[in-house]
């Protein structure tokens, strides 16, 4: 694995997906294909564009095409994939301007639901309004999170501890973090729609001021 340091970490994290995606993989079948294929695409809308332009990718959108297509097919597509995604990030990797503080810029990309993940649980933590753990239930509102804001609400429903030799607020501080600490993985995800309009307006305020 590459060791990725454009300065932007969602980008970094986006590039590591992109080398795991790339590992070739022989006799795939066609869930296992469409997962990769859609992973791809996923991404690839994520990249600011000074990134994205490194990369020729084979066309995409083949919809349920895979099931159709004999093993043969479906190898010789997947290893086109494999390798264009290689050479692309062999491109990025030789950029002298992705590197950090090169120049580049990386701000063209849309918010992802990692960020606002990680917004969401620092905003919450140092006021916890009802407003504010609204923005946080919507940010986990993905799979794999879902459960772990579910556990940070039971906490904060109850008064006291039951059997946890712990205090409430202990476990409540923990729910957060569990949250927190795994919301980097969820850079592959673009952020909510109610997220990114309100970045935009905070974007706006600043510019007007």
């Amino acid at each position: 694995m590459r060791y990725w340091n454009t300065g932007d970490t969602p980008t970094n994290s986006n590039l590591g997906a992109l080398e795991n995606l790339a590992r070739p993989w022989a006799g795939i079948d066609a869930e296992h294909l469409l997962d990769v294929i859609r992973g791809v695409i996923r991404i690839e809308k994520i990249l600011p564009k000074a990134v994205r332009v490194h990369f020729k990718l084979p066309h995409l959108f083949v919809g349920a095409g895979p099931y159709d297509w004999d093993a043969a097919r479906r190898d010789k597509y997947h290893s086109e994939l494999c390798e264009a995604l290689s050479a692309g990030l062999a491109n990025v990797q030789a950029d002298p301007t992705l590197a950090k503080e090169g120049g580049a810029d990386l701000s063209d990309r849309p918010p992802t639901r990692g960020e606002e993940l990680e917004f969401a649980c620092r905003t919450w933590s140092r006021n916890r309004t009802s407003g504010n753990l609204d923005d946080l239930r919507i940010a986990c509102s993905v799979p794999g999170m879902q459960s772990r804001f579910d556990k940070l609400e039971r906490w904060l429903g109850r008064k006291r501890p039951g059997s946890s030799p712990h205090s409430v607020e202990y476990e409540v501080e923990c729910a957060l973090g569990d949250i927190d600490r795994y919301a980097d993985t969820y850079h592959s995800m673009e952020a909510s729609y109610r997220y990114a309009e309100k970045l935009r307006e905070r974007e706006q305020q600043g510019e007007e001021d």
